[in-house]
């Protein structure tokens, strides 16, 4: 009985301390709590947003900086196909952007379409989540994570024709890959910024 008349007396006394050190009314002075003003800043000073692009497209402004070109990839494809399936050495080749701009692209420009996910619709898990590694291993056999791999497979390329390649079939005619493509995903993907600006209309 003493222990826990005792428990009960140190548990009281914890519990008025903790009220006396929050700064509880009747609690003594030494235990009140001051509060120190928060200081006053000066305000902030940043340039207007006009001038902050301008300064990131240097000091030029647009003129120094190259515009991308807004196509999808199916065009890209096709206008790769068209070039003459250019590698990662070659030199750019032209495409007609959906603005009428003559464009720039790469085969890098190609490779971000086959790599990078949420390009055919929203969502779309990247081709070459699949289509990756030894072309013989690769699902359907098709490997697209690099040029050796892709100019190994006779029917992805068909001599360069487009509307015969694999690609074509599967992602133009049977709009059954990327994987899980919904009825209503746009026919040939989702809008993307590749590539640069040359001349406009």
């Amino acid at each position: 009985m003493r222990k826990g008349k005792l428990l009960v007396m140190l548990g009281a006394l914890f519990l008025v301390a903790g009220l006396a050190a929050c700064g509880i009314q009747g609690a003594p002075n030494f235990a009140k709590v001051e509060h120190t003003p928060i200081p006053t800043l000066p305000p902030a000073t940043l340039p207007p947003v006009e001038e902050a692009l301008q300064a990131s497209a240097g000091e030029e402004g647009e003129a120094g900086a190259a515009t991308p070109c807004r196509t999808t990839p199916v065009d890209l494809l096709q206008a790769w196909f068209e070039a003459g399936l250019p590698g990662p050495d070659a030199e750019p080749f032209t495409l007609t952007d959906l603005d009428g701009n003559t464009c720039q692209v790469t085969f890098e420009d190609v490779q971000f379409v086959f790599s990078q996910a949420g390009i055919w619709y929203d969502g779309s898990p990247a081709c070459t989540q699949c289509h990756v590694g030894d072309p013989e291993a690769a699902l359907g056999q098709l490997s697209l994570d690099n040029y050796e791999h892709i100019m190994s497979k006779d029917a992805t390329t068909a001599g360069g024709n487009w509307e015969q390649s694999t690609l074509y079939d599967r992602l133009v005619v049977r709009k059954d890959m990327p994987l899980g493509r919904p009825a209503d995903a746009p026919e040939k993907g989702l809008e993307i910024f590749v590539g640069q600006v040359v001349s406009g209309e």
